[in-house]
């Protein structure tokens, strides 16, 4: 009898034992790492409904880990179920109702008395706040054409390019523009002027056009053109005429007159500039070479897109004409007479100021920018409209427009979200498959009921890349050592950043690593502070570092998004912030090196469809080094960047990613090798063994995996 006692004793202790140590166990809690969801199609289908489909919906948590879990919509909730398992996860799905309007929703997770939710921020404690940033969307009817999704896009300075034309050449004091003549630089390879607006080096459309098949090799989807329209400055940002292309760029059948005489430049009449620029010849000849050049493009199977400021014009433009050019031609502008059909064009501050009235708003107080009133004229908001339509629509069909300064168009935020809401309308009737790309504007505004279809993505992605890999400022003004290699600041700042963009917006985010206004990225990695007004423009080339220009570029061909080539860097062109970055295309002084490294990395990014639409999740930062994973369906590939100088060994949990164990990793790109893996070579293979890998990472490396 007292054994059977102690037995029974001993079996309560082991009993007891056996619950502590259990409720202790991994396998007993809630494995918060494994929860996922995201707005790509892995866990959302259709990826762009319309508003007469039903959305669903999953999240994944770990296998037989949690009791119950909540779909939160707008205050109503479902409760999910378990749609489907696979060897580390179940998918609990969800099905948002149609809706004309969109829908904001977030998941709640209860394990025993345990309960989290799951928002984009990824696992909260207390359920979300009113703000919606953190909440998934969907947008219903956002329509963006699938080739925005992830494309490849290619910023083209159209005058820095190539010269395909001579004979449309801006010659030596054409005109004046900012106090200075209009100028001709002496050599395509010479540095810009760091202080004129007014000199050409004679890129143009034809010489577009007779470079195509370099950018149909490079692997570009989409041409994205700086400004073409009528303007006297080189970056035509500031535009004299919205409906006919610059025949600087164009075609001039019809030349002559004389260039500015040097005794008066004040009220002097700029002859020859204006027959190139008026006549009804040129400007038809220009409009047509345009249509001709978008034609071919669609040929060869690139779309294109142009770029606009709708927020200003020229003092040139008739509707003004400061300098009085279009007083023989167009009637009178506003600059001179208090009765124009145009003074409602613009804003006033001297209702008195006639003749000659300088008192129109202005940007940055530059008299050559002149500020539209949207407000005070519906004639120029219905021509404004008309714009949009023209170029997207027969005969010219354009994809689309990148439109800058778009949040300083009319006087005030209600006018903007009037305007742009009509903008978007009027392009998307005219060309359903066109987009709108948002310079510098906010993601909210995406897809139908906001504005965009895209924004240019340098909060979230220019500027933690280059904080991140080379410690300075897109301007090269600021060095911070205390970001560079840092990869918890890195990915923090691109989380947070992340939050901002609703729907699908991310996938369609325009991700430059260098952009018009910012030094060049191989500049930046000199590490150099500096502008065009304290160095030399020579040493914006010195001391500059390739291996981590290759790091930007294989992040950016990784990243979700849409890659965005500003003309040159592929070839190695460098440039402090400003004119500077406007170098010219160094044709037949290419580094072919970097042009191959770049082809190398698109045609992977067509090879893997995850890395255009399949989701994203970090999957290390520490130690300078950054790792992370895209993943469609079971398609993975995977990303390891190394900042820092030394060696790493580096642990991943592929099991994040759902791979499997004993599967194998295969790596496809190792940019610390002396020569590069290329996408058809299997240099190593990694096992993954109790869902994870361990990779050798040299100093200043890149590598690309895939299963």
């Amino acid at each position: 009898m007292e054994v059977i006692l102690w037995i029974i004793i001993i079996m309560i202790i082991v009993s007891l034992i056996y619950i502590i140590v259990a409720d202790k166990s991994p396998v007993d809690q809630l494995i918060s790492d494994a929860i996922f969801s995201d707005e790509s199609p892995n866990f959302r289908e259709p990826f762009q409904p319309t508003s007469q489909e039903d959305v669903r919906v999953w999240l994944r948590t770990a296998r037989k880990n949690v009791d119950q879990v909540i779909l939160h919509l707008d205050g109503a909730f479902q409760e999910m179920k378990i749609q489907r398992s696979d060897h580390y996860f179940d998918y609990y799905l969800g099905i948002i109702p149609q809706s004309e309007t969109k829908t904001h929703y977030y998941f709640q997770v209860n394990r025993k008395n345990k309960t989290i939710y799951y928002t984009k921020e990824g696992i909260q404690h207390q359920p979300p706040t009113s703000a919606k940033d953190v909440l998934f969307t969907v947008i219903p009817n956002s329509n963006v054409p699938s080739w925005m999704v992830g494309g490849i896009f290619y910023q083209l300075d159209v005058d820095r390019f190539y010269n395909g034309n001579e004979k449309n050449d801006v010659v030596n004091k054409e005109y004046i523009y900012q106090g200075q003549y209009a100028t001709k630089a002496e050599s395509w390879y010479e540095y810009p002027s760091t202080s004129s607006q007014s000199e050409f080096y004679g890129g143009d459309l034809q010489g577009v056009k007779q470079k195509l098949h370099y950018l149909q090799s490079l692997g570009v989807d989409v041409i994205s053109l700086s400004p073409i329209f009528i303007s006297p400055s080189s970056h035509k940002d500031d535009t004299q005429n919205f409906l006919y292309v610059d025949p600087h760029y164009g075609e001039i059948l019809s030349d002559g007159g004389q260039t500015v005489d040097d005794k008066d430049q004040s009220t002097v009449y700029a002859e020859k500039y204006m027959e190139r620029v008026a006549n009804k010849d040129n400007l038809k000849a220009s409009n047509q070479l345009l249509s001709n050049l978008i034609e071919e493009i669609h040929q060869l199977g690139m779309k294109i897109i142009l770029e606009g400021n709708f927020s200003y014009c020229s003092s040139f433009h008739a509707w003004l004409d400061e300098p009085g050019f279009y007083k023989k031609i167009d009637g009178i502008g506003a600059y001179y007479e208090q009765n124009s059909l145009y003074r409602d064009y613009f804003y006033w501050k001297n209702k008195k100021g006639w003749p000659n009235n300088l008192s129109y708003e202005k940007w940055k107080n530059k008299k050559e920018y002149a500020k539209l009133n949207y407000e005070g004229s519906s004639a120029l908001y219905a021509t404004m409209l008309q714009v949009g339509s023209k170029w997207v629509g027969m005969p010219h069909r354009a994809d689309g427009w990148k439109v800058v300064k778009s949040r300083e168009l009319g006087a005030n935020a209600t006018t903007r979200k009037h305007f742009w809401g009509h903008f978007r309308d009027q392009v998307k009737s005219t060309n359903p498959q066109a987009v709108i790309i948002a310079e510098g504007d906010h993601p909210k505004d995406f897809g139908k009921g906001g504005k965009w279809d895209s924004v240019t993505n340098m909060a979230g992605f220019l500027e933690p890349i280059s904080y991140f890999l080379t410690g300075m400022s897109t301007t090269s003004n600021i060095f911070d050592q205390n970001r560079l290699g840092n990869a918890a600041a890195f990915i923090k700042e691109v989380e947070k950043q992340r939050l901002r963009f609703p729907d699908v917006s991310y996938w369609t985010a325009f991700n430059p690593i260098s952009y018009r206004g910012s030094s060049r990225f191989l500049t930046r990695t000199n590490q150099q502070l500096g502008n065009v007004n304290n160095r030399s423009q020579d040493t914006a080339d010195t001391g500059i570092n390739t291996q981590v220009y290759k790091q930007a570029v294989m992040m950016m061909m990784t990243w979700t998004g849409c890659p965005a080539i500003y003309y040159g860097d592929e070839a190695g062109v460098c440039g402090w912030a400003g004119t500077d970055s406007r170098r010219t295309y160094p044709w037949e002084r290419e580094i072919d090196e970097l042009i191959e490294y770049h082809k190398d990395l698109i045609k992977l990014r067509r090879r893997f469809p995850s890395l255009k639409k399949g989701s994203f999740l970090f999957l290390y930062g520490g130690l300078g080094v950054v790792a992370y994973a895209r993943w469609l369906e079971e398609e993975v590939v995977v990303v390891v960047i190394n900042r820092s100088l030394e060696d790493k060994i580096v642990q991943l949990p592929l099991w994040l990613a759902q791979v499997r164990n004993g599967h194998t990793m295969k790596e496809i790109m190792d940019i610390g090798s002396p020569v590069p893996v290329t996408i058809d070579t299997e240099e190593t293979k990694l096992m993954v063994q109790k869902g994870m890998i361990s990779i050798h990472m040299p100093g200043l490396g890149g590598k690309i995996f895939s299963t």
